[in-house]
């Protein structure tokens, strides 16, 4: 069962680790705000690798008439964490009735001869990933209310402070440990990082990406599956 831990208590195992401490050594205050500096830009860097963020995130969008135009970001429509990237599962509410928002692809967009075009609600939307917010132009431009579900990934939590606790699933308090001292250590003189813990910190990326891998759905277009809409790949019948 995963606890949580402080950004500290990962600084300090992340230096015994590096072999630059000593178990019950204190880092020097000026220490403790590096190792809070390189484990936060850690997690940053995370951000750009899909199979570190193991949940996937959901913002609820009011769709009001006539706004075609929504941001997400510290600063957007919905204040939320800048998403990495879009996941193509969004679908609108209208009238207590769900219904599918695909994602297009920037020619996709460009390729509707009349973005001016009202309807009820959104059938589908666009993804401009802007900094520091993203960009969702939804289309044809709602004439009615209703509600968007936009389904995206966003970067793990970073530590406000040396004592701020996170709770991360299983894995993760070791990735991080590992993974700092190898980007860490290598700030103090003369810190040979042992070949073990480099080799560690490679495996436990890998395990974890290995747990956070999500299968992909067979899809065939509508136009080829039969009225049933199911297949059987045994027979192809």
């Amino acid at each position: 069962m995963a606890t949580p831990v402080t950004a500290i208590s990962l600084i300090k195992r992340a230096m015994r680790l590096a072999g630059v401490y000593s178990l019950g050594d204190e880092p020097s205050p000026e220490e403790a705000q590096a190792g809070l500096e390189a484990l936060n830009t850690m997690i940053d860097g995370w951000a750009n690798e899909s199979l570190m963020i193991y949940a996937q995130s959901v913002d609820v969008i009011p769709i009001v008439s006539p706004i075609a135009v929504y941001t997400l970001g510290p600063t957007g429509t919905v204040v939320t964490t800048r998403p990495m990237s879009m996941i193509d599962s969004s679908y609108v509410i209208y009238q207590g009735i769900s219904y599918p928002v695909p994602l297009l692809a920037l020619d996709q967009y460009n390729m509707i001869a009349y973005k001016t075009q009202g309807d009820s609600f959104p059938y589908c939307m666009w993804a401009e990933m802007d900094y520091p917010n993203v960009t969702l132009t939804v289309y044809p431009v709602p004439s009615d209310a209703s509600v968007l579900y936009a389904w995206s990934l966003k970067q793990l939590p970073g530590f406000a402070s040396l004592t701020t606790e996170a709770l991360f699933p299983p894995g993760y308090a070791d990735a991080l440990a590992y993974n700092l001292a190898v980007n860490f250590g290598p700030e103090f003189d003369g810190a040979d990082i042992p070949v073990t813990v480099q080799k560690s910190a490679i495996n436990s990326k890998r395990i974890i990406k290995r747990t956070n891998t999500r299968a992909l759905p067979m899809r065939l277009p509508s136009a080829v599956l039969p009225n049933t809409g199911w297949v059987n790949w045994r027979t192809g019948a």
